[in-house]
């Protein structure tokens, strides 16, 4: 059914909306990847290794949340880095930390991302700091400016303002 879709970046899918400190648990709350798993060893879960790293599929237990078959189609290309986005909210108001999570969307061939410290139920009804959206363009200028040490061409950031007026 998505196949018609595959190579047009025309269609974004978000692949990722949580809090930054699911996305980046260990730089924001010190916690491991393994930590916010729901299949826990206390009860009498045990997670398959390795886990996955921080980043879109941190919270995600491999070979049973299903996410295997998405992440390979984004890790051979066929699932275009254009075609996906990241949304992050309660994100901490700091610039280089904003750097650390659009690298770890790139790392995982993720091209677009909005990024904002507005908090649930609706952390979505304000534009990101001037920190952050510092963090976002220096992110998108280092692999504009060295695209070699990049997966990617063209990371693009979407940055748009509330202010509909």
């Amino acid at each position: 059914m998505t196949a018609k879709y595959r190579g047009d970046g025309r269609v974004i899918t978000i692949i990722q909306e949580s809090s930054q400190s699911k996305y980046q648990p260990e730089e924001i709350s010190g916690q491991t990847c393994s930590d916010l798993l729901w299949c826990q060893p206390a009860d009498g879960c045990i997670p398959p290794e390795p886990l996955y790293p921080e980043g879109i599929w941190c919270q995600y237990v491999r070979n049973t949340d299903g996410v295997e078959s998405l992440k390979s189609l984004m890790d051979d290309g066929t699932i275009l880095p254009e075609q996906t986005a990241v949304l992050i909210h309660g994100a901490v108001d700091d610039k280089s930390i904003t750097i650390d999570a659009v690298e770890l969307g790139i790392s995982n061939n993720v091209a677009w991302f909005w990024i904002t410290s507005g908090s649930l139920p609706n952390p979505w009804n304000e534009p990101p700091t001037e920190r952050i959206i510092n963090g976002l363009i220096k992110a998108v200028h280092c692999h504009q400016r060295y695209p070699e040490i990049s997966i990617l061409r063209n990371i693009c950031v979407f940055l748009f303002s509330t202010d509909v007026s």
